[in-house]
């Protein structure tokens, strides 16, 4: 049996309205995933694409590929994407040179920083403090490339 041509819907309600048979057509045109939610369930994926057509648009295939790769263990890409490059033990003490004056900043516990004797909760807030506007606390005391100059006592 030949499958009869199906023009694409113009519109979310015209595409709705499509009897099951060329809603699941349509469906598989675009996805490899068997048809087995609702028609509800699928009706926003399957737009999407159906736009992306009208529009000449396409998602690069190396986006696609992460996005399968993430969506197959989200629990490990958050963790591999919330990394912390560096760790910094309670004991530590940071020492950042600015404007010719040595600032000295304790690490007290796991996002606990003294400076002055007042506690802060992120490396951002103590530079801050120092330099009068927000900044990057990683990038202002050089955690974030190899010039750093930190003692643990």
């Amino acid at each position: 049996m030949r499958k009869k041509h199906l023009d694409l819907p113009k519109t979310l309600e015209a595409l709705n309205a499509l009897e099951a048979e060329d809603f699941k057509q349509l469906w598989q045109r675009y996805f490899t995933i068997p048809v087995k939610f609702t028609k509800s369930a699928m009706l926003k994926p399957l737009w999407y694409e159906i736009q992306c057509e009208h529009r000449h648009l396409k998602l690069p295939q190396k986006v696609i590929t992460k996005l399968n790769r993430y969506s197959k263990d989200v629990k490990q890409q958050v963790k591999r994407a919330c990394k912390v490059k560096y760790t910094l033990s309670t004991g530590t003490e940071l020492i950042k040179v600015f404007k010719n004056q040595e600032y000295k900043v304790g690490v007290i516990g796991d996002n606990q920083f003294l400076y002055n004797q007042v506690t802060y909760n992120s490396l951002s807030a103590v530079a801050k403090v120092i330099c009068g506007k927000k900044v990057s606390g990683n990038d202002f005391f050089g955690l974030n490339n190899k010039k750093v100059r930190y003692e643990t006592k």
